[in-house]
């Protein structure tokens, strides 16, 4: 991911590998849109503020079916 860490509503790189076509990317089970396939190893999404703050789980779906979970840090806003 890059950033590593970053805020909801902000634009967050998911990084791998076979990532063409992707049509599905979620955050704590919220979906992350609008997604914009850069490349085969690169998506870009928007955090969805209703994926919650602090470290949450990351699938990303394409043609070849749903991947692994991946944890990302969402940072809460400053008090």
């Amino acid at each position: 991911f890059s950033p590593t860490i970053a805020g909801g509503g902000s634009i967050v790189q998911v990084l791998g590998k076979n990532l063409s076509n992707t049509s599905l990317v979620r955050m704590n089970g919220v979906a992350a849109l609008p997604i914009n396939q850069i490349s085969s190893t690169r998506v870009d999404v928007t955090i969805p503020s209703a994926a919650g703050t602090g470290v949450v789980l990351v699938d990303l779906t394409n043609d070849a079916g749903t991947s692994n979970l991946v944890a990302y840090t969402i940072l809460g806003l400053p008090a």
